[in-house]
């Protein structure tokens, strides 16, 4: 083992007789009247190991160990052993402030490079190059290791006021080859399979989910009959989703898991049971093209594309506080606020995910059927 001192809680603050670790909330005072916890802290270089740093400072092994334990209590600490050969000298370079942001994540059993190794060893699918071309390109930027990007259309001037990896000379050019030029210019280490297809069904999707660790929904037409294609062929093949819009001055999010929590079929259902108006709703916009109705600018865009793949990072790296699954996710941008109050339950009759789910996609009438039967 040869700890480190984290970048993020240096430098040390000496105050008076004691020594501040950290900043804000993260912080944390220690008495250090001789100096000593200062001067072992500093010696944390991440080049010595445990019996130098015992002989450096004159303290007994056992007590280093047990000064190692306490610090490592409150994650201050990183072991630099553990990063050894997990990634080339151009990813450390490159991902300098990722290991950084780790650092609030790490201690000395979990290191920032394991945590980019994994990463670079995920795999994400993003259905529509429109507006979620942003996730891609922040995607890469954050090192995931394969990404596979489908698309059909081609660029247009009217996008450029929010999808703005492309470029003027881009329109006119299929989106899947903007796309791969563009990315493979941000990170030419991505591996990036980039599939020019239109999807018509769940069969479409279906044989690009193989070892895909997660699957960003950005097709939004035709609408709903588009999100329960997505819906259905990830429930089939157990592969997680995260879905969202934007309507206005609403950004909305919600996340499918690999188990069926989040279904899109089940939240239709619960909007039929307790709505009666859903259903005329619900005949009037599923297959409704919205190409003339997008509200969509580069600063909502912007913000949902981080929400996006600040969720994709923790599911990748399986951290705290992820979304829950079930709930649809409102971020206000008039007053600043997240809400997440509107939430759906998975329904044991629900055709896709049920306890006796039909094994095949069903049209809408059979939604309708289920909950006018109930």
């Amino acid at each position: 083992m040869k700890p480190k001192i984290k970048e993020i809680v240096t430098p040390l603050i000496k105050h008076g007789e004691r020594i501040r670790i950290g900043y804000h909330e993260k912080a944390f005072d220690v008495m250090d009247k001789d100096n000593k916890i200062e001067s072992l802290l500093s010696s944390f270089d991440g080049k010595k190991g445990l019996e130098e740093l015992a002989r450096l400072n004159n303290i007994h092994l056992e007590n280093l160990i047990d000064l190692l334990n306490t610090f490592d209590n409150i994650k201050i600490l990183e072991d630099r052993d553990l990063m050894e050969n997990l990634l080339n000298e151009q990813e450390k370079e490159r991902y300098r402030a990722n290991f950084t942001y780790f650092e609030y994540y790490t201690d000395l059993y979990k290191s920032s490079y394991e945590m980019q190794k994994k990463i670079k060893d995920s795999h994400v699918l993003i259905l529509g190059l429109g507006g979620a071309i942003q996730d891609v390109a922040a995607l890469a930027s954050l090192g995931v290791g394969k990404i596979t990007g489908l698309d059909y259309d081609t660029v247009e001037r009217s996008n450029l006021n929010r999808q703005y990896i492309y470029k003027e000379n881009d329109i006119g050019r299929l989106k899947t080859e903007a796309a791969k030029r563009r990315i493979k210019e941000i990170n030419p280490d991505v591996e990036l399979n980039i599939v020019n297809k239109k999807i018509t069904s769940p069969e479409d999707i279906m044989p690009l989910l193989s070892n895909v660790d997660l699957v960003i929904s950005g097709i939004d037409s035709p609408g709903i009959i588009s999100s329960r294609w997505v819906n259905f062929a990830c429930i089939s093949k157990n592969v997680p989703a995260i879905f969202s819009g934007i309507n206005g001055n609403k950004i909305l999010m919600n996340k499918l898991s690999d188990t069926g929590e989040g279904c899109f079929d089940c939240f239709l259902l619960h909007c039929l049971k307790n709505d009666e108006i859903f259903k005329f709703q619900l005949n009037t916009l599923y297959g409704y093209t919205f190409e003339k109705k997008n509200t969509a600018i580069a600063p909502t865009v912007s913000i949902l594309s981080g929400f996006i793949t600040a969720e994709v990072m923790k599911h990748l790296l399986n951290l705290e506080n992820q979304m829950n699954t079930g709930y649809m996710y409102q971020f206000d941008l008039n007053r600043l606020t997240m809400d997440s109050d509107y939430h759906w339950e998975k329904s044991d009759y629900c055709p896709t995910c049920g306890e006796i789910s039909l094994k095949e996609f069903c049209d809408i009438t059979t939604l309708m059927e289920i909950i006018e039967g109930k």
